[in-house]
């Protein structure tokens, strides 16, 4: 039998084999990524979900079809409205896992639940100061506005104190339900005179998803 014949290993046939070994197992592991197809949650109108109002959100699975594509989270209703559009409503405060699995490979996407933050009293356009006395008794109760809130939703007064002070008399004071002017607020605001002051306080609203009523902002008018 011939003997074999040994080559010598140097240096640089090992840099070489390593190398090859190296793009190998590169390969491999790009292979193995582009199998597992990466999930995308995409809040339609802001980065959190508040509490009492439609939340949409739409969602895709690369290379999965959107039929194909389940959508879940604990505690949480999640309407499929199609077309990778959902709709998400919330109950409650804190962080909210959205899982996507197309029943192969599951993701899951961390969002924020907060509740509709507190809206500003108004009687017109203003929040307090001084108000032509015309301007005034053309009013007819408060209104509660959000500002700077990426979604349009209402607010509703639930009621409010409100204090009449004039130069030459005592505060006359009165409990109004709702957000419109009671009978008895209403005569307040006809009789009011140039240099009165008006107070509204203990101004309370139930935005969407609120279980009760919240207390929010008084205002202050002076009649000129």
């Amino acid at each position: 039998m011939k003997n074999l014949i040994q080559l010598p290993i140097s240096k640089f046939n090992l840099l070489g084999l390593f190398a090859i070994i190296s793009l190998c197992g590169l390969f491999a592991f790009s292979n193995a990524n582009r199998s597992t197809p990466t999930a995308s949650v995409a809040a339609d109108k802001m980065n959190v979900f508040y509490i009492g109002i439609d939340n949409p959100i739409t969602v895709a699975m690369a290379g999965v079809p959107t039929d194909k594509v389940r959508v879940s989270c604990d505690n949480v209703t999640i309407e499929n409205l199609g077309d990778g559009h959902y709709n998400v409503r919330v109950k409650e405060t804190g962080d909210k896992i959205i899982k996507v699995t197309d029943g192969t490979y599951t993701q899951e996407i961390t969002y924020r639940v907060k509740r509709i933050p507190d809206p500003e009293t108004r009687i017109g356009k203003t929040a307090g100061g001084s108000m032509r006395l015309w301007d005034f008794q053309q009013q007819k109760g408060l209104h509660a506005t959000l500002y700077y809130f990426p979604l349009v939703e209402q607010c509703v007064i639930n009621g409010f104190e409100m204090t009449k002070q004039s130069k030459d008399s005592d505060p006359i004071n009165v409990t109004n339900q709702g957000a419109d002017f009671s009978k008895e607020s209403q005569q307040l605001v006809d009789e009011a005179k140039v240099g009165d002051v008006f107070y509204f306080d203990s101004v309370r609203c139930k935005c969407p998803g609120d279980p009760a009523g919240r207390k929010i902002n008084s205002v202050v008018v002076k009649i000129r």
